[in-house]
């Protein structure tokens, strides 16, 4: 199946960079400039190749998110990229059924796969629907207006600490962990994500996040909007919220394909999907 198509070893990361760099300057340029070299998630990426030459990727992004009171894992497509010197040749297709086997094979729990892209119609004709969730618990900003707002140091944070196998060694790690604590007591809602250290130090380090703590709820803003707000305390106004919903800006569109309705799982999914009940948090999306 596919043979061009092998696991990439992310070492190579540098090998990338051009396919990258064409396909998607506009997200890399500014991140290599920052000494970024790697991408800003876990992922198992896959890389094509013809005749020796590097020509084209997709990546797969283990979700791990809360539905019905249970932890759910499901594949999430991610850089999926192809030389302009090769488009038009079906690669994009192949790269695409190539993840969807991968995912019946690897994630049996369900068969929803989600994505992000700002070219909606690449994925349309493979089962692909943009998805566009009900708002009306997305927590406003006006009511909790950004004070005594900090940002990390990004510099002072090791993977390690947010992975709980050594304690904080400084206040930006203990302010971390406090930060993490709180988010997994927090509010529960249908695809909340369970985040991986990696996935929590690119929130801590991107320069545009502010943060706001406070006993014991935390706030993310952006740009002066308020991402997201949890608290320890049921009670807390914050926790009559749901984080802010991704997918809804014009240039990345959540898209969402669920192929299999044959388990109570994927029923209970699609019934969710139907109502508009299953949420993407914007703070999930790079």
């Amino acid at each position: 199946m596919n043979e061009f198509i092998t696991r990439y070893d992310l070492r190579a990361f540098r090998e990338l960079i051009p396919l990258l760099m064409r396909c998607f300057p506009d997200f890399w340029t500014p991140r290599l400039a920052e000494g970024k070299y790697s991408f800003p998630y876990d992922l198992k990426l896959f890389a094509a190749r013809q005749e020796g030459k590097l020509m084209g990727c997709i990546g797969v992004h283990e979700y791990k998110f809360l539905f019905d009171n249970q932890l759910l894992r499901c594949g999430g497509v991610c850089d999926v990229a192809v030389d302009p010197d090769y488009r038009g040749k079906g690669y994009a297709v192949k790269l695409q059924e190539f993840f969807m086997a991968y995912c019946r094979k690897n994630y049996p729990a369900t068969t929803l796969m989600p994505l992000y892209t700002g070219k909606p119609g690449v994925y349309l004709k493979r089962g692909w629907q943009i998805y566009e969730s009900d708002r009306s618990s997305e927590i406003p900003t006006s009511p909790f207006p950004l004070r005594n707002g900090f940002r990390f140091d990004p510099r002072k944070l090791s993977i390690p600490c947010l992975k709980g196998k050594k304690m904080p060694c400084c206040a930006e790690e203990e302010k971390a962990r406090r930060i993490m604590g709180i988010y997994l007591a927090g509010k529960k809602f249908n695809g909340k994500c369970m985040r991986s250290a990696k996935t929590w130090w690119e929130l801590f380090a991107d320069s545009g996040h502010i943060w706001r703590l406070e006993d014991e709820t935390y706030f993310l803003y952006r740009e002066d909007m308020l991402l997201e707000a949890y608290s320890a305390d049921p009670e807390s106004a914050v926790s009559a919220f749901t984080p802010r919903h991704g997918g809804f800006e014009e240039d990345n569109k959540l898209m969402v394909n669920l192929p299999r309705t044959d388990t109570a799982t994927d029923r209970a999914i699609a019934l969710a999907l139907e109502k508009g009940a299953l949420i993407f948090p914007a703070a999930d999306i790079f």
